[in-house]
């Protein structure tokens, strides 16, 4: 299996990505998730000479649909830095019901500083050592990110980032590197999902997600250049799942087409929730909704499967409890949803709430309210 490899380095709070600029894995203790990439080349014009990179690069984001807060989806925007080899990306990132960030993140350094309140830095190491600055933010589907990095202090990048949508704005951090200015070469953005770094994860269960990567602009002394697209692809895996779709101001990139977002089932203001965690044989529950990840489900527009994160499938064949997907190869692992009734196709009978902190039950389908359900929709 070839695919581009993103090293991870994983905190509890949050799941930092590490993207490798070239490395390439065949390893069967991947799991398979899309992705998405669009990458950029500058021509030189009079007056610019891209050769010489830029003393700042703008890129803007926007994530159009938001895959749900317990997803790990990572949208960026990664460079080269020039007369080096060592890299660097801003982006925003959804931590698996962990608090959402945004990023900025350098190898080959060995200084940060923070900016705005409430934002910091840290050490990582994997494939070189490197700073990151982040900050702990909720962004708002719709909202357009810009990010500015930008060149001052001789060889201190610092990374801005203003929300277009509400005119705000707020520094990541400062991270000094060996160079002082950014490559016009090797510019690209990527949406990855990261759950990769599970065995368990599959492309059926990962959830939709939909973003608009604006086309980037580089400064050089007082004089501004718009780069082009140079090229689209898709990740190895899932890529039957994926799309990216040129438009005149950059790109769309499309991941988990055919399914829902990730996010709650509920009925009168409780979760539908996994006892005991995500494992194989644990009971369904109605539970107070925290967006954890054993709340969150994927709908599979194609197989009628509700899917959780590590590759669990609702199950009816036994009460209610969740299996890996991989052993799900009867009716009982598939639902029809219908005026808010999620009905086994197995034994014709819905899902009905019992009581917040009991397990549901299969009864017969009569439409009362504790059979009726909140369901992500396709």
């Amino acid at each position: 299996m070839n695919r581009v490899l993103k090293l991870s380095v994983v905190m509890l709070l949050p799941i930092i990505s590490i993207m490798s600029l070239s490395t390439t894995a065949c390893a069967a203790d991947l799991g398979e998730t899309p992705g998405t990439y669009t990458n950029y080349r500058f021509l030189s014009t009079s007056g610019v000479n891209v050769n010489q990179g830029f003393d700042s690069v703008k890129f803007a984001i926007t994530v159009d649909k938001d895959p749900g807060y317990s997803s790990s989806v990572y949208w960026s925007n990664q460079f080269t830095l020039v007369g080096t080899a060592s890299g660097a990306y801003a982006g925003l990132q959804s931590n698996g019901g962990s608090a959402r960030t945004f990023l900025f993140s350098a190898w080959d350094t060995t200084e940060a500083r923070p900016g705005s309140a409430n934002s910091y830095c840290v050490t990582f190491s994997g494939e070189g050592e490197g700073r990151s600055c982040r900050l702990h933010l909720d962004w708002q589907e719709g909202h357009t990110y810009q990010f500015t990095l930008a060149y001052s202090e001789d060889s201190w990048l610092t990374a801005t980032v203003t929300d277009l949508s509400s005119n705000t704005s707020f520094v990541l951090g400062s991270i000094k590197t060996s160079a002082r200015r950014i490559s016009a070469n090797g510019m690209v953005n990527w949406a990855e999902y990261f759950e990769w770094n599970s065995p368990k994860a599959t492309c059926r269960s990962q959830p939709y997600s939909k973003a608009t990567f604006a086309v980037p602009q580089g400064t050089q002394g007082n004089n501004t250049i718009t780069a082009s697209i140079s090229s689209v692809s898709n990740s190895t895996t899932c890529s039957d799942i994926s799309r990216v779709t040129q438009i005149s101001a950059g790109s769309v990139q499309e991941n988990a087409l055919g399914q829902s977002v990730r996010g709650a089932i509920t009925n009168a203001g409780a979760c539908l929730d996994i006892k005991s965690g995500l494992a194989e044989g644990n009971a369904v529950i109605t539970y107070s909704c925290n967006n954890g990840k054993n709340q969150g489900w994927v709908r599979s527009g194609t197989d009628n499967k509700l899917v959780t994160a590590d590759n669990l499938c609702l199950d009816g064949s036994s009460g209610i409890k969740v299996i890996s997907c991989k052993n799900a190869q009867n009716n009982y692992s598939d639902w029809s949803v219908e005026n808010g009734l999620i009905r086994n196709i197995g034994n014709n009978r819905c899902i009905t709430a019992v009581g917040r902190g009991s397990d549901t039950t299969l009864e017969a389908c009569v439409g009362s309210d504790n059979q009726k359900w909140q369901v992500v929709p396709l």
